[in-house]
């Protein structure tokens, strides 16, 4: 009979430890082999996929060269067909294009009013062509001639003009559209007094201390004229127009500058009365930067004046 060897009670339970230990530690292992595989299959999928992208990008590349040349080539066989075809149409198109091109700034203009007279002809109270901004301050666009713009400015009491349109632009002649020039105002009964203070559309005034004697010459004429008035119970105070070219930013400029000097507002408030009444008189940011020079240009003169007295 073959002998049995006897195992050691200790012996047995170290062993069904371990066992259990393995069989608790198998599923971790799985589960990281698991993982393993996935990172690799995704690495691997990436890398096909970014192969792929790369490929594509190559061959839509080419694919747009070849159609940018194609294209070219095509384009210009068509333009050479059209000019053995039609060779004056051709040459009539292109001075056409050209004088287009050189005179855009003025057809723009010449458009531009002849849509404001034609919302101004519907009555359309924020299409006016000048709005009262307050007592002594109208904004608008350029007066015309043959329209009654200067009966209806001297029926507003208007005795002094301040012009920043651009003598291109108040040489600009069209159907119905003939601006008033400098001498229409001084020949007016009773006489309006008349500044040219030409600024680019858009921008700003070159000189601070030559805005500001502008914006003096105007309030010495709307008070000259107030004290001129014999019976102020039957005719209101003298009032300025301010105008550009379109009503716009410009005439806005100055009209916020006197404003701020004379009418004791902030530049904000002031930008805030105009545009309630006249919303296309917006200042640009170019605009906005001369009124803030303005303020510190008055404050520092302020000063000055205030040094030299003491």
């Amino acid at each position: 009979m073959g002998q049995v060897t006897a195992v050691p009670g200790a012996q047995v339970a170290q062993q069904a430890v371990q066992a259990f230990q393995a069989i608790q530690a198998a599923p971790a292992q799985v589960a990281a082999s698991i993982n393993n595989a996935a990172a690799s299959c995704h690495s691997a999928v990436q890398s096909r996929i970014a192969r792929v992208s790369a490929y594509a990008k190559a061959i839509f590349a080419t694919m747009g060269e070849w159609a940018t040349i194609v294209g070219s080539i095509v384009g210009t066989v068509v333009v050479i067909k059209i000019i053995a075809t039609y060779p004056i149409v051709t040459i009539v198109g292109a001075i056409a294009a050209v004088v287009l091109y050189k005179n855009r700034q003025k057809i723009a203009l010449i458009v531009s009013l002849w849509i404001t007279m034609f919302k101004n002809c519907l009555g359309l109270k924020k299409h006016a062509w000048f709005h009262k901004i307050d007592d002594k301050l109208l904004l608008g666009g350029m007066p015309l001639e043959k329209k009654n713009h200067l009966e209806n400015l001297q029926k507003e009491n208007v005795k002094v003009a301040i012009c920043l349109a651009q003598d291109k632009e108040l040489k600009t002649e069209s159907w119905f559209i003939h601006p008033m020039k400098k001498e229409a105002w001084e020949s007016a009964n009773p006489k309006i007094a008349f500044q040219h203070f030409p600024v680019d559309k858009g921008t700003s005034p070159q000189s601070i201390p030559q805005l500001d004697k502008a914006v003096d010459f105007m309030h010495e004429h709307i008070k000259q004229k107030s004290n001129e008035t014999s019976d102020k119970a039957q005719e209101s105070s003298a009032r300025a127009y301010v105008y550009d070219a379109e009503g716009g930013g410009r005439a806005a400029l100055f009209s916020v500058c006197y404003l701020v000097k004379y009418g004791k507002l902030s530049s904000k408030a002031a930008r805030e009365k105009i545009t309630a009444v006249r919303p296309a008189a917006v200042l640009t940011r170019e605009q906005k930067g001369c009124v803030s020079e303005y303020l510190d240009y008055l404050i520092e003169k302020q000063s000055l004046t205030v040094s030299s007295a003491s």
